[in-house]
């Protein structure tokens, strides 16, 4: 399309219309721009007072505004292409500051919070098993204690039974009951078991040993232990050849006794035990004849089961 072409105006025909002026553009303007320079304002060019527009005018104009599609990037400004990349580096600080500023602490508090439970959890199961142990002890401990109280409220009423039945020799200082570390001891002197010199039981001494043994059998899982005691005196010759010391007249007569109390009593041999102590347990001195009466004597004791050690 030429410049004439692009340019004419609507023709009016009748009278006193006037005449439109037809400017040329010169050859080679820039079509493309003149296009989008046209909307959305009309440009009309016609006979004013204020003369017509030079064509210089538009063809300066068109070259100034004129711009390549090629020349755009480059005449863009090198600020706004490292913006972005500023964002993400100050992004990335912000990060990193936050990260060290706040995160780690937590983190690290956290772990250590971990560290603490756990090891809280351990110290609780450890004290766990330590109370269990203590609890599981002092049941055990409640029950001995009861266990204890119950023997010796059995050996007291044993006691007080054999007082009751032995009180007249009791009175008269041949019998000595006495209770102490659980064990109940009846002390007899020799002569109410054994005429002098003799290691046989006399009638008497049945009679002493029954109650006692009768007593004691009706106390569950203790031993009757029989001891033999003698004074420091020696032997006399007529007796020698049958006891040459007092170890074998202490044990001949606890022997004798023991005996007696199995086949006259009934108490069962397993609940039955011999001592012989000769003359170096006394319980009174051997200078005087009332010590060396005293010293002379069947020690009758009830005593706890000892249970074999496996």
């Amino acid at each position: 399309m030429s410049g004439k072409d692009s340019n004419d105006a609507t023709t009016d025909t009748g009278p006193g219309a006037k005449r439109p002026v037809t400017h040329e553009l010169p050859e080679g303007t820039n079509n493309r721009l003149i296009t989008n320079l046209s909307p959305p304002v009309p440009v009309r060019v016609d006979n004013t007072p204020s003369g017509p527009v030079p064509v210089q005018s538009f063809s300066a104009s068109n070259q100034e505004l004129e711009i390549d599609d090629d020349e755009l990037p480059s005449r863009r400004s090198p600020v706004r292409g490292l913006l972005p990349w500023t964002l993400v580096v100050l992004c990335i600080l912000g990060g990193g500051f936050v990260a060290i500023r706040y995160y780690l602490p937590l983190v690290e508090k956290l772990q250590n919070n971990e560290a603490a439970l756990a090891q809280s959890q351990k110290d609780n199961v450890v004290m766990r098993q330590q109370v269990d142990a203590l609890e599981s002890a002092q049941q055990e401990l409640a029950t001995k204690v009861a266990e204890r109280e119950k023997e010796v409220a059995a050996l007291q009423q044993t006691q007080d039974e054999l007082v009751g039945k032995l009180d007249e020799e009791i009175k008269k200082g041949n019998v000595a009951i006495s209770q102490a570390s659980g064990q109940l001891v009846v002390d007899l002197v020799d002569k109410v078991v054994f005429d002098s010199g003799e290691s046989e039981v006399n009638e008497k001494g049945m009679e002493v040993l029954r109650q006692v043994g009768e007593t004691f059998l009706k106390v569950p899982d203790k031993i009757i232990q029989i001891s033999g005691h003698t004074d420091a005196v020696p032997i006399s010759p007529k007796l020698i050849e049958r006891y040459p010391t007092n170890w074998e007249l202490s044990t001949q007569r606890a022997t004798n006794v023991v005996r007696f109390l199995q086949e006259q009593v009934n108490v069962p041999g397993e609940r039955l035990a011999i001592v012989g102590r000769s003359q170096y347990q006394p319980v009174d001195s051997n200078a005087s004849r009332s010590g060396r009466r005293r010293n002379r004597r069947i020690e009758v004791a009830l005593l706890p089961t000892v249970k074999p050690t496996k």
